[in-house]
């Protein structure tokens, strides 16, 4: 029983330090190059619903202050598409032929060309 516990502790030790050894190093391979920033949420949400550019910074530039809710919440902007979304009642055959529309029927969600008939569907909501 003694050498059990012995052997499960020296098994768990090695796993932990293994474990450490093999997670990497936690320094930054190297500073933020141009462009390799990301769109805030906020510009996410004007290009969504106002059509505003996006635009990332050329250069990082260190937060003014602490964390705070500077922007809107990923259900502000999924609330807000799916609103428009709602709004729109074009299908295929309102498109003229050949023209590329976004269509939000749930079976053909998606870019589509006018003038492609619409098949039977049923909206079948998800859980």
């Amino acid at each position: 029983m003694k050498g059990f516990r012995v052997l499960t502790f020296c098994a768990l030790f090695s796993s932990s330090v293994f474990g450490t050894a093999v997670a990497g190093s936690i320094d930054s391979p190297g500073a933020p190059s141009a462009g390799s920033g990301m769109y805030t949420l906020q510009n996410l949400y004007d290009y969504l619903i106002n059509g505003a550019p996006l635009s990332v910074q050329e250069n990082f530039q260190e937060p003014v202050s602490g964390p705070a809710p500077t922007m809107k919440t990923t259900k502000e902007v999924g609330d807000a598409v799916q609103t428009l979304f709602e709004a729109c009642d074009t299908d295929p055959m309102d498109v003229r032929p050949g023209k590329k529309f976004f269509c939000t029927l749930p079976c053909m969600w998606g870019v589509r060309t006018g003038g492609t008939p619409v098949p039977a569907c049923t909206a079948t909501p998800t859980p």
